[in-house]
């Protein structure tokens, strides 16, 4: 039997965990993956309640896939790994209800169909759309491509340099507007266009889901591709992210060792070994190299000495993150819903809401003739923190997130109702204040300023999403490449 590569201990089964200990395993690397929940998936998880209608999954955080039909980037990957996907439904329109205007739904057959359903939607903004708009998903589909092929950043050495040649060719043609955000916002590229201003509140409610921020914070490449996101192969998987998550763990049990429920409590370097320590003072190891996929001040404090350099501490990074209110409910079928699964934007009073519907007769999400919908929404994580009215306020934001949904759509009956905070996050993830998801994709934040993988500690990587390019498992996906591209010293094919 060939002699493994060397051990590698990977900390956390959220996507970035979960692809960078199959790569490596797939690699010939000795993986050992340690989470400390009895579920994977980590923010992108999920759970289940009892209703009177009987059993339902929610999924707690993410709901929406890209990149897993056959061909797609994600799809590519599994097969990579000698994983069968499976059942991926991709969807064919999301929906959208703002209160100055009409509800409507935008046809995502093909980039053309979206121009032409966006323009009927916006007739006032017809004409920019149709000539703004295909020059904008031409750019995003070459950043799209350039992000397939892994993208090293920040540029930090020579071996940065070699890994990203093959991006050149995608790159270079963009690169006056990848890096256009160092004078201007895509706010600044919508204004240049005389779009009305019902139409920056539509932009905003997709930078804001996808980015995390808005239009006049987002540089304008980025901001392309927040609008270009739902051509990027979105849909759900029969049974949700738990039919997903739980197909990656148990292929991974068959070629690594798998901790669940073995939270690290320290990772102890000796000479260029580690050791990982649980809570119960067992020692794990010696290890050569630890991939860490929880977030960045959670990895900080694993370590006795400061992990990351000034610009990748977790405490510049703070100010920035944020955190979700959510509603998950089950209801009534109602056969005016489309069967597949669906997804329906929201917004009303100047605050947005993101509705997800699971498909009909997904019975492993939702009892027969039910569904599951998570409603979220952006929130602050200081109100959050020690509120003398917290069960008040969580009801108050609850009845405001299900208002979206009785609005949207009128006579709906609701069977169950569960609400959620960042501190109901916190209890759940760990993760500190409840924060939600990756850096926000500012300015600030993208290329000129994006964080590596990298740690000044030798062999110890940082994934997930605080880390570039940190959106969606998408994104996981990409840095999870990264990290155990560097370990290889070479491109990953597949």
């Amino acid at each position: 039997m060939e002699s493994k590569r060397g051990r590698v201990a990977v900390i956390g089964a959220g996507p970035a965990g979960l692809f960078a200990a199959h790569l490596l395993a797939k690699e010939n690397f000795h993986v050992a993956l340690f989470e400390s929940h009895s579920k994977p998936g980590g923010c992108a998880s999920y759970f289940r309640r009892e209703s009177s209608a009987g059993k339902a999954s929610f999924d707690a955080g993410a709901t929406l896939m890209n990149h897993f039909s056959e061909g797609q980037f994600l799809n590519r990957l599994l097969c990579h790994i000698e994983v069968s996907p499976p059942a991926f439904e991709k969807s064919k329109s999301v929906y959208f209800r703002q209160s100055s205007r009409p509800p409507f739904s935008l046809d995502l057959a093909s980039p053309e169909s979206f121009i032409q359903s966006l323009a009927q939607a916006f007739p006032e903004d017809a004409v920019q759309i149709k000539s703004f708009f295909p020059k904008i998903f031409r750019s995003a589909a070459r950043i799209n491509s350039a992000m397939q092929k892994v993208p090293h950043l920040p540029i930090e050495c020579l071996q940065d340099l070699k890994l990203n040649l093959p991006l050149l060719p995608h790159v270079l043609p963009e690169f006056r507007k990848l890096f256009a955000g160092m004078s201007h916002s895509f706010k600044d590229d919508l204004k240049a266009q005389h779009f009305s201003e019902d139409f920056h509140r539509w932009v905003n409610m997709n930078t804001l889901i996808t980015l995390q921020t808005d239009s006049s914070q987002a540089a304008p490449a980025w901001g392309a591709m927040a609008l270009y996101f739902y051509l990027m192969d979105p849909g759900t998987f029969r049974g949700g992210m738990r039919a997903f998550f739980e197909l990656l763990l148990g292929e991974l049990k068959k070629k690594a060792e798998v901790y669940m429920r073995s939270a690290v409590l320290r990772v102890h370097q000796e000479g260029n070994k580690y050791f990982l320590e649980n809570f119960l003072g067992v020692r794990s190891g010696p290890f050569d190299y630890v991939i860490s996929s929880i977030p960045r001040f959670n990895t900080q404090e694993l370590f006795s000495s400061r992990l990351t350099n000034s610009r990748s501490n977790w405490q510049h990074l703070k100010p920035i993150m944020w955190g979700a209110v959510t509603a998950y409910v089950v209801i009534k079928d109602q056969l005016s819903f489309p069967a597949a699964a669906f997804n329906l934007h929201s917004q009303k009073e100047g605050e947005d809401a993101y509705l997800s519907f699971s498909a009909r007769d997904d019975l492993e999400r939702s009892p027969q003739g039910h569904r599951t919908i998570t409603i979220c929404a952006h929130s602050g994580l200081d109100q959050w923190k020690e509120p003398t009215n917290y069960s008040e306020m969580k009801k108050a934001i609850g009845a405001k997130l299900l208002s979206h949904l009785h609005e949207a759509c009128p006579g709906v009956e609701v069977i169950f109702q569960e609400f959620g905070t960042p501190r109901s996050f916190l209890r759940y993830t760990r993760r500190i204040e409840g924060s939600v998801g990756g850096v926000p994709l500012s300015r600030d934040y993208t290329l000129q300023h994006s964080l590596s993988q990298r740690t000044h500690l030798k062999n110890v990587y940082q994934i997930g999403d605080t880390s570039f390019p940190g959106q969606s498992i998408y994104g996981c996906a990409v840095g999870s490449c990264a990290a155990v591209e560097k370990i290889l010293d070479r491109k990953l094919r597949f």
